[in-house]
C-alpha cells in the first residue's frame, strides 16, 4: 500500500521510532508516555491536520496494533475517510502469553530503518503550513 500513494504515519513514542521504524514512515506520536502509563498527545490531531488532508490516504502503525487503531479512530473523528491500522504494527500483535498472533513489520522483514521525518520534523512542517 505505501507504494500505491498512502502516507505510513508512525504513531509510537519518538524513542520508539528511533530504535527502528517501516522506511519511509514519519512519525507523529498519538500517545506519550506519562507518570501513569500511556497518554494521549494533545498535538496529534492537530499536527495531522496541518500535515495531511483528509482525503489523504494514510496507514497507522504501532508496535502491536492497539494505538494504531485508537489513532485512526481518533482521525476518522475528524474527518479523515481513507485509514488503515496496520494489523500487528512494527513489532507483532501477542496473546495473554507473549506468542505473537498476528506477525508485524518486523516479522515479514518488510524494510525498516532508523532514518526518517521524526516527530520534530513533522512539528516544523505543521507550523510552516
Amino acid at each position: 500500500m505505501v507504494d500505491e500513494d498512502y502516507h505510513y504515519i508512525d504513531v509510537r513514542t519518538e524513542q520508539e521510532f528511533a530504535n527502528g521504524h517501516p522506511e519511509g514512515a514519519v512519525n507523529i506520536p498519538a500517545f506519550t508516555a506519562g507518570p501513569g502509563g500511556m497518554m494521549p498527545n494533545p498535538m496529534f490531531l492537530q499536527v495531522m491536520q496541518r500535515v495531511y488532508s483528509t482525503e489523504d490516504k494514510v496507514i497507522l502503525g504501532c508496535a502491536a496494533g492497539g494505538r494504531s487503531g485508537r489513532a485512526c479512530q481518533m482521525l476518522a473523528g475528524s474527518g479523515f475517510t481513507d485509514l488503515v491500522n496496520m494489523a500487528g504494527g512494527y513489532s507483532g500483535a501477542r496473546n495473554n502469553w507473549g506468542q505473537v498472533v498476528t506477525p508485524g513489520w518486523e516479522a515479514e522483514e518488510l524494510p525498516s530503518s532508523t532514518e526518517g521525518a521524526t516527530y520534530a520534523d513533522m512539528q516544523t512542517r505543521a507550523r510552516e503550513g
